[in-house]
């Protein structure tokens, strides 16, 4: 939590200081009960109207002319390799792509996010269409089946490997996604690490902007690990 005075009276200090040490950390007990009441409450309700595609909000990629795909290759944390597709298939172009990201929890608590299918549910707005638990082979499909995988290793609470791919990528390609939890109780705070490899080329904007908006922000929102006071 941030805690800012707009004063510069030194007489200001000692109530900054009353808010860090005593109110902060009232708070943050009751924004991480937030996120379990709301599945509780709610949980049971998550489900679209007739007619409505779940994965509609999603970006859609276009067909890249050759300049645009080298563009976007100048982007930065990414390196294009080439590989081969599915088992037979043709050789795609990929690349390997990289994120962080602080959210206002515990490691637990944030894996646990990426594991329970209640919790996946809360912040996709919908049930897995799939999803044979969270373990080494478990298959999933969330977002509508936009987005579909498996999980390859799990290291409770700081470590997630899966099988990852949008459905507008070639077919039977995934990548592979690592996302990594490290907790820093200085800050309170707990920074995810993600690493993708064997992103098709030409789908590094979508495939970020879509994790950006339908899993990092959703969650803060969803489960208020973004609150900054």
């Amino acid at each position: 939590f941030e805690v800012e005075v707009y004063s510069s009276d030194l007489s200001k200090e000692p109530v900054k200081d009353l808010v860090r040490k005593e109110i902060t950390p009232q708070l943050r007990q009751k924004l991480q009960k937030l996120g379990p009441h709301l599945i509780s409450e709610h949980g049971k309700d998550l489900q679209h109207p007739a007619g409505h595609d779940a994965s509609a909000g999603f970006s859609r990629s276009k067909v890249m002319s050759s300049s645009s795909v080298a563009k976007q290759n100048d982007e930065p944390k990414s390196a294009s390799t080439a590989t081969a597709g599915a088992a037979n298939g043709p050789k795609i172009n990929v690349t390997t792509l990289s994120d962080q990201q602080e959210f206002r929890t515990e490691a637990a608590q944030l894996y646990e996010t990426f594991t329970d299918p209640q919790r996946i549910a809360a912040f996709t707005r919908a049930p897995p269409k799939v999803f044979e638990g969270a373990k080494e082979g478990g298959k999933f499909e969330i977002f509508g089946g936009n987005v579909s995988g498996e999980y390859t290793k799990l290291e409770k609470p700081t470590l997630i490997e899966q099988k990852w791919r949008l459905a507008q990528w070639p077919q039977g390609h995934y990548s592979t996604l690592k996302i990594k939890f490290e907790q820093n109780d200085v800050d309170a705070v707990t920074v995810m690490v993600v690493n993708w490899e064997g992103v098709p080329v030409g789908r590094e904007i979508d495939t970020r902007r879509n994790w950006e908006t339908y899993y990092v922000e959703s969650i803060k929102r969803t489960f208020g690990f973004g609150t900054v006071l």
